[in-house]
């Protein structure tokens, strides 16, 4: 008993000394992204513009970065402006990963690239629009919305791989209520009504017939006491962490949107009759084709290579795809063909394997795989221009 107290002290002494001096490696004290987002009624929200605020995540325990958005509320240090500064524009869109939060402007996509055209040719303009958490839907509006008026030559769409899922959820269990998406009519696309969430972890999403499915959180003595431990006590969601582990790296407690990321798993690749979330994302680019059109705007697609699916340094867990057979790969590849977007993929010997993110838990680019993935972005764009 006298050995399992003083144990127990030690322990509690340490976490108290984490909570004191490094209380941002805390869940509880994680930053929360509703800060710096506003309602939209047609979006569902969107990034506030031309604020600045500092940003830190648990998992990249010792850095605090300095974000600033601009006049669209995105990460830059340029305005955009319906004027070309320069011959040619090219507009980039995509979500969380290239949102810049976790290292700021300074060390961000944004930056290295802007940086890096220059040296190849001084007659591209580069403007971005990402969004965090945004799916292809909430991209093709935030086109419509704000940039339809824009003198753009080329638009690059970067799909990561939860944007098809993403299209038909209403709202991920333990997000903020602020963070539900758009309920919308598959076959024009548009609104239907306002949805709200009743609970930040309840879960809701949109069924074949293009219904809500509405799943309820249900509470229980043990995530209460599980949940508090996990967001007030450093070492014990540390060994949590480790219980779970790398090969279950998305399976964490009550997710209940596990569900429809295994739509994917339990339907092989079928390109005569997709899955219903990928006639969905089939119809929503091809509105953005017809709108790019008008505008003579050439369309490009480029799979995002480093997420909780797949990655490019192979680590093996429960829903993670051989390289050969991801079924975004086969589908986007598949529809860009049939609707006349240029997708743009390098040879596989192209590509490099590594750690590129930050954390296993949380796999956004760390400094490597910013600098990386800027690499492969910068040569698709340059492939692009030249032809």
């Amino acid at each position: 008993m006298k050995i399992f107290l003083f144990i127990l002290s030690v322990y509690l002494s340490m976490e108290i000394l984490i909570l004191i001096f490094f209380p941002k490696w805390l869940k509880i004290n994680q930053f929360e992204d509703s800060k710096v987002i506003t309602n939209d009624k047609d979006l569902g929200w969107k990034q506030r513009p031309n604020i600045s605020f500092r940003y830190h995540h648990r998992y990249n325990k010792f850095i605090t970065s300095n974000c600033k958005f601009n006049n669209f509320g995105i990460l830059d240090n340029k305005n955009y402006f319906k004027k070309k500064k320069k011959k040619i524009r090219i507009a980039l869109f995509g979500d969380t990963y290239f949102a810049g939060y976790d290292y700021g402007y300074k060390i961000s996509i944004q930056n290295k690239l802007k940086t890096e055209i220059q040296k190849y040719n001084s007659n591209v303009e580069l403007i971005f629009c990402f969004q965090k958490n945004y799916n292809t839907y909430q991209l093709f509006k935030f086109y419509k919305k704000f940039f339809n008026n824009f003198k753009i030559d080329h638009l690059i769409y970067i799909y990561n791989a939860n944007h098809a899922r993403r299209n038909i959820t209403l709202h991920e269990a333990r997000k903020s209520k602020k963070i539900t998406y758009p309920y919308y009519n598959f076959s024009n696309l548009k609104k239907i009504k306002s949805f709200k969430i009743k609970n930040k972890n309840d879960f809701a999403y949109l069924n074949e017939e293009n219904k809500i499915v509405y799943k309820q959180f249900k509470n229980s003595i043990y995530y209460i006491v599980s949940n508090f431990l996990y967001n007030y006590f450093y070492i014990y969601s540390y060994i949590s962490d480790q219980f779970i582990g790398k090969k279950r790296l998305r399976t964490i407690k009550n997710i209940d949107d596990i569900n429809i990321i295994k739509i994917d798993q339990t339907n092989k690749i079928n390109l005569k009759n997709y899955p219903y979330h990928w006639k969905v994302t089939k119809k929503i680019l091809s509105e953005w084709k017809k709108c790019l059109n008008k505008k003579k705007t050439k369309f490009h697609v480029i799979r995002n290579l480093v997420n909780y699916q797949y990655d490019l340094n192979l680590t093996k867990h429960e829903l993670s795809f051989h390289k050969n057979q991801i079924p975004d790969k086969k589908y986007l590849k598949d529809i860009s063909k049939k609707i006349g977007i240029n997708y743009l993929e390098k040879n596989q010997k192209f590509y490099t394997r590594g750690f590129y993110y930050i954390h296993p838990r949380y796999g956004y680019y760390n400094t490597f795989g910013i600098k990386y993935y800027s690499k492969i972005l910068l040569n698709n764009i340059l492939d692009v221009i030249s032809k």
